[in-house]
Order: structure tokens, then sequence, then C-alpha cells
């Protein structure tokens, strides 16, 4: 997931195993939102933190 604490080494892996099939899940509740908070105030609290249901 986009704002998981691996998606950086994921995405590393993924450009260096060209034949690697991917997908992505992304996570629209929990977690941090990758946008910054001011540009998604109707999403995300003032610490970008997305809303728990």
């Amino acid at each position: 997931m986009p704002n998981g604490p691996a998606f950086e080494d994921a995405v590393r892996i993924a450009s260096e195993t060209p034949g690697l099939g991917v997908g992505i899940h992304l996570s629209l509740v929990q977690e941090h939102c990758v946008a910054p908070p001011d540009r998604v105030r109707r999403l995300a609290g003032d610490d970008g933190s997305l809303p728990v249901f």
C-alpha cells in the first residue's frame, strides 16, 4: 500500500524485476495519507491521518 512502511522497498523491487506482475491496493481508511494534509482537508485530519471506520 502506498502509505505503508514497505512501499519504497516494494517500488525498488518492482523496478529491479521487470517480469514481476505488480498490482496496487489503495488504503482509504486508517494510516496516513500520501498527499499533503492541506490538499485533502475533507479526507485527512490535521496530522494527515485518514479516518478509522
